[in-house]
Formats: structure tokens, sequence, C-alpha cells
């Protein structure tokens, strides 16, 4: 057998064994179709936010209501808006408070976290302090879950604390165990629920 009768049979064999590696690839393969049932957002990756209501249009594609709450917020006169809940729409609903701020010791009573729900906190009018820790860092549950409020209470401290004021906003996930309204005088609020 010469060097050019021995090459064309390699070749042969190479293309042979490809071709039949390929073959038995494409009969298995089923065709994929779309999956059209709506996706519940992951959000584990999320940990809190706090900008400006300026900013908010970066945070759109982090849960598919955000546009829908911001629009809510952008497009009503917040000074003036009166204090109650209304339903913002299917899976939002707003909250507004115009309340004395609590001492940091009171607002810890109640540090929580949330399951079913994403928080958006907007402080309106107002120095508002905020305690925040991880819940993942938090050992120490007062309570349990309350299915119901969907609502945890935890005893431990938080790691930070800071403050927002006049078209300032935080979004707590449900990572993020959060004890609001520390402050003096009368802090102007909007609380954003948003469903998961």
């Amino acid at each position: 057998m010469d060097r050019v009768e021995y090459r064309d049979n390699y070749l042969c064999l190479v293309f042979g064994v490809v071709s039949f590696f390929w073959f038995n690839r494409l009969i298995r393969c089923k065709p994929q179709t779309p999956n059209t049932k709506p996706q519940t957002p992951n959000t584990k990756h999320f940990k809190m936010i706090i900008d400006t209501i300026n900013n908010a249009h970066k945070y759109f594609s982090a849960h598919p209501l955000f546009e829908r709450a911001f629009q809510y917020i952008t497009t009503n006169d917040m000074m003036n808006i009166e204090v109650g809940k209304a339903d913002i729409a299917e899976g939002l609903k707003a909250i507004i408070s115009n309340n004395e701020g609590k001492t940091a010791e009171t607002s810890l009573s109640k540090f929580e976290c949330h399951n079913k729900n994403i928080d958006i906190q907007l402080c309106i009018r107002g120095n508002e302090t905020i305690g925040w820790k991880p819940r993942e860092k938090c050992v120490t549950p007062n309570g349990d879950f309350n299915e119901e409020k969907d609502v945890q209470f935890f005893h431990d401290q938080p790691d930070m604390f800071f403050q927002l004021t006049d078209g300032q906003f935080a979004i707590f996930f449900p990572e993020d165990v959060h004890a609001p309204m520390i402050g003096e005088g009368l802090i102007k609020k909007l609380v954003v629920k948003v469903r998961i």
C-alpha cells in the first residue's frame, strides 16, 4: 500500500467516525419547545440598594414590577400624597405614612425581613435612619415567621446604620434585615410592597 492510498484510507476512516458521531447526536436531539411559563424572579443574588429617585431606572431589570413601582412614585406628587394604603397593580401595594421617628431601641424591637415581598422604601420628607444586617448573619429569631403578615423578626443587632432623606430610597430584598423609621420629628415615607 503506497502513501497516497494509506492517506486516503486514513481520511475516509476519520471522516466516517466524525460523521457517525455527528449523525448519532443529530438524531438524538429533540426540538426545544419554548418555555412560556412566567419565571419567578430570582432575587437571591441581590442585596440592599440605596440610591436617589433620579437613578431609579437603573434597577428596572432587577424585578419585572420595579418599573411600574417607580412609575407610580414619579407620576404622583409624593409631597402631597395622602396617608394610607393603595393597590398600584397586581403584586404592588403602596403604604404611605407620616409619623414621628422612633428611637433605635424601639425600631430594633422589630428588626424585620420578608419572604414573599421586596420593600421599596422612599423617604419623602424628613431624615430617616435605618439599621441593616444581612439575613445570613442573623442568628437569634424573635418568634416564628408570620406567614399572614410576611414578616420575620430578629433579636440581632444591625451591622450598620444609614440615613435617607428627601427623594432617597432603599430596596430591601428577603436577604436584608432592616429596622426603619429611626429619627426625630415627622418622617413622611412610602413603602411599596413588591410581590416576589
